[in-house]
């Protein structure tokens, strides 16, 4: 099979990267290391899987999917729209484990789950040996479920009768794969170079060759792909990528700016342009769209919990200056009568000072230590005058 022009530049320049990097290879920072939402199932490249999992125990990947199927005759457009959409859930755990489900189609929703296991993580002192992951896609979705996930329009159903193969069953569920991802760079940019192997949705078509056509294909079951990463400023990064699902080859860009992703690509590139007449799901170049939000469990407990804990020393703080507020009154009522027993010479009145005297004293001490705890809760407030 040939490929086409523009894949071959691209392969022949990360061919010509991967030893530059390679020089130079390290842990790359995390804003280029991380990969983002696919299509389909949790994250890798754009429809293909990674052998990559978050270092960091519970980051979570939430994202929405658009696959444009235009106005094809076939084309699954519930509600008229053009667009068939796939949310998809994804959880990074332990630093090893990634669990996650999807939900297929806008009009008859199903859900399969999805979930890869890190073996190995790449070494920084080690040059050539890649990260190697093993995984499941399309758990617990019907068999039938085409590549497409489209949900309630797959391509045996569309097809007249006279046109359906025999079996017209795609043995999807589950698809087990093996993946392996070498990542080369620093800082500045990273390249990422993906091969793996699967079965169900990455080489069996239901027996529907004339429907999917194998123009596309490398070998039944491999897809690889590559991905260059480059930072554009401390929370931005933009990164190309290129790949073979084991059915066609792929082109997309992703910007990624703090939590949020956005992703452009290209699918089946090496088919036909535009829309043919009367074609089902297949062998013609679509548009997608991808839209995600990274964030993490561990940080949105301790920032609900340090939310709660502002809102109790800001009532603890609004208590404390009431209490300071008042013992200045009530000392500056003792001051008062001080100065009244003073004007009186007899003893009565000089045991009555006395009294007030030690009563002020304690009123001044547990006033200080009001305006310490204050100081504690709210620093930089400025305490009454005279403590």
């Amino acid at each position: 099979m040939r490929l086409p022009s523009c894949l071959r530049r691209v392969l022949v320049c990360a061919l010509l990267l991967a030893p530059a990097l390679a020089a130079r290879a390290q842990d790359t920072s995390p804003s280029l290391s991380g990969y983002t939402p696919t299509l389909t199932f949790g994250t890798g490249l754009i429809n293909i899987p990674a052998a990559w999992i978050s270092p960091n125990h519970g980051d979570i990947w939430v994202s929405a999917s658009a696959r444009g199927f235009n106005q094809g005759t076939l084309s699954p457009r519930p509600n008229g729209s053009i667009w068939d959409v796939t949310l998809t859930a994804d959880a990074h755990l332990f630093g090893r484990l990634s669990v996650g489900g999807s939900l297929f189609g806008t009009n008859n929703q199903q859900v399969g789950g999805h979930a890869s296991f890190l073996l190995y993580r790449q070494q920084r002192d080690v040059k050539w040996l890649p990260s190697v992951a093993v995984g499941v896609r399309n758990l617990g979705a019907s068999a039938r479920q085409d590549r497409y996930v489209s949900g309630d329009k797959r391509v045996v159903d569309v097809l007249p009768a006279a046109q359906r193969p025999a079996s017209g069953v795609i043995d999807g569920n589950p698809t087990v794969y093996g993946v392996a991802t070498r990542e080369f760079g620093g800082e500045r940019a990273s390249l990422g170079l993906t091969v793996g192997y699967g079965s169900g949705l990455f080489q069996n078509d239901g027996g529907m060759d004339s429907v999917y056509n194998k123009s596309g294909t490398l070998a039944s079951g491999l897809f690889l792909g590559t991905r260059l990463a480059v930072a554009l400023s401390k929370a931005s990064t933009m990164s190309l990528m290129v790949e073979n699902d084991a059915w066609d080859w792929n082109l997309g860009v992703v910007i990624t700016t703090g939590p949020l992703t956005v992703g452009l690509m290209a699918t089946e590139i090496e088919e036909t342009k535009g829309i043919p007449d009367a074609e089902p799901l297949a062998n013609w170049t679509k548009t997608n769209l991808v839209i995600g939000y990274t964030g993490s469990i561990p940080e949105i407990i301790r920032g609900s919990r340090q939310r709660a804990e502002a809102v109790e020393l800001e009532l603890e703080a609004r208590r404390l200056r009431r209490e300071v507020l008042q013992r200045d009154v009530r000392m500056r009522e003792l001051n008062e009568q001080i100065a009244r027993a003073r004007l009186r010479a007899d003893a009565e009145a000089n045991a009555q000072r006395a009294a007030l005297e030690r009563a002020l004293e304690q009123e001044r001490e547990a006033a200080r230590r009001a305006a310490e705890r204050l100081q504690q809760v709210k620093p930089g407030t400025k305490p009454p005058e005279g403590l």
